[in-house]
């Protein structure tokens, strides 16, 4: 007799529960190949500046709080300290070298790819997704030389995975917890951070419920998440000016005007402290503001060359009546920051780290979407189902597991039942990739 045919259907069921996943050996490949990326030359590239501060705050807990420059504690950064708070800490466990200052950084870039491949419109887009992600040629360098924008990287990608659970889930709970993402990212970005929510906002008012609770939910998630990106600005502008170091790069000695006057206004020309400091990064850097910067000769071959890959996508995600929501959000995501990046005056080349979390998660979307539609086939209109309507009873998921995969529906397929009834012509997609 057979030995499989022997083994009790309870124990084919144990043992396929434990077969680990492709899917999950896809991820630690990416999260391997991203550490190697970003951490194969420890020290080789390390920005003495930032590393001298995460040694600075790392010196006491008011400098870590605060983002002192100096050991004594005198100045502040220019900017909010989230993205130095990890590092410092590193420095203050296993004392400062360029791995405790570099490493940290290398995770965080391997943490974004993960989550950005591990929810987005299932695997073959995550999949996708994630390969943008680690091989971006700014995020690399970004992680390489220990710079701020690989954490702020990492709460965008945060963001995404919560956005789309709340999206596709029509929950309150997931869109105030994308919000706190965006609050943490702006402890680390301080206002690009909020440049998420056109994008988040306008993909939730797409989703199928009353327009009261629609635009009662967005106003709740977005009241939490301004009161979280404001903590830290109200907490050191209460404390006198005695009692902390002195704000950086302000007149006022006040945190308001650091980060909506410095890091705000500034930035678009208005004059405010050290504002030849911003002019000073353009043309060397990054070239002059025009609808086609992210294309000169400075950021082409860094993130530019994934913009018209990226307007590809939308079309495609369009034509194929991608989910609205989704393609919503990683439109208007994706429009939003390359505007800014557009016609912001002050920017370094490595600000644009941050265009690499929409441009992939679009990519990922239209691969999987154009390859759904050339196995299904143009007359089929095989979509992928929700979560909600993918979740079965556990006998529903072992006849689909035993049952032969059927890789392309017939036509009848797209008779009168919606998509995620199809079970007997199109199979159970777990992963959200539609037909098999």
């Amino acid at each position: 007799m057979d030995a499989c045919a022997a083994r009790p259907p309870a124990a084919r069921t144990v043992a396929a529960h434990r077969r680990v996943d492709p899917f999950a050996w896809a991820l630690l490949a990416l999260a391997v190949f991203t550490l190697a990326l970003t951490a194969w030359s420890v020290g080789g590239s390390m920005s003495e500046y930032y590393a001298s501060i995460a040694l600075s705050m790392s010196k006491s807990w008011p400098n870590f709080f605060f983002g002192a420059v100096d050991p004594a504690g005198t100045v502040t950064l220019d900017k909010i300290p989230g993205s130095f708070w990890i590092p410092a800490l590193s420095v203050r466990l296993f004392g400062f070298s360029p791995a405790a200052v570099i490493l940290p950084n290398a995770l965080a870039a391997a943490a974004a790819t993960v989550i950005t491949a591990r929810r987005w419109a299932g695997r073959t887009a995550g999949i996708v997704a994630g390969l943008v992600v680690a091989t971006t040629p700014i995020l690399v360098a970004v992680a390489l030389s220990n710079q701020p924008e690989t954490f702020f990287v990492l709460a965008l990608a945060l963001t995404a995975w919560a956005a789309t659970k709340a999206l596709e889930r029509r929950s309150l709970g997931w869109l105030v917890l994308a919000g706190v993402f965006i609050a943490a990212g702006f402890q680390t970005y301080m206002l690009e951070s909020w440049a998420v929510w056109p994008a988040l906002a306008a993909a939730y008012l797409c989703t199928r419920q009353s327009w009261p609770r629609r635009l009662a939910r967005v106003a709740i998630a977005g009241a939490t998440s301004l009161v979280l990106s404001l903590g830290w600005i109200i907490v050191v502008a209460v404390i006198p000016a005695s009692q902390r170091p002195y704000i950086g790069s302000t007149l006022s000695n006040s945190p308001w005007e650091m980060v909506f006057g410095y890091n705000g206004l500034g930035r678009f020309g208005s004059s405010t402290a050290d504002g030849d400091a911003y002019r000073s990064f353009t043309p060397p850097f990054s070239g002059s503001p025009s609808v086609v910067r992210l294309l000169n000769e400075a950021l082409a071959a860094q993130i530019g060359w994934l913009v018209p890959v990226a307007l590809v996508a939308i079309a495609i995600l369009i034509a194929l009546r991608f989910r609205l929501p989704l393609t919503v959000f990683g439109a208007v995501w994706f429009a939003t920051f390359a505007a800014m990046f557009s016609i912001v005056a002050g920017m370094h080349q490595f600000y644009t780290a941050a265009l690499a979390i929409p441009l992939a998660l679009l990519i990922g979307a239209a691969f999987a979407a154009a390859r759904r539609s050339a196995h299904c086939g143009p007359s089929s209109h095989c979509r992928s189902p929700p979560p909600s309507a993918r979740s079965a009873s556990a006998s529903d998921s072992h006849s689909a597991r035993a049952a032969p995969r059927i890789r392309c529906p017939p036509p009848s397929c797209s008779a009168s039942r919606p998509p995620w009834r199809r079970r007997s012509s199109c199979g159970s997609d777990a992963a959200g990739d539609g037909c098999r």
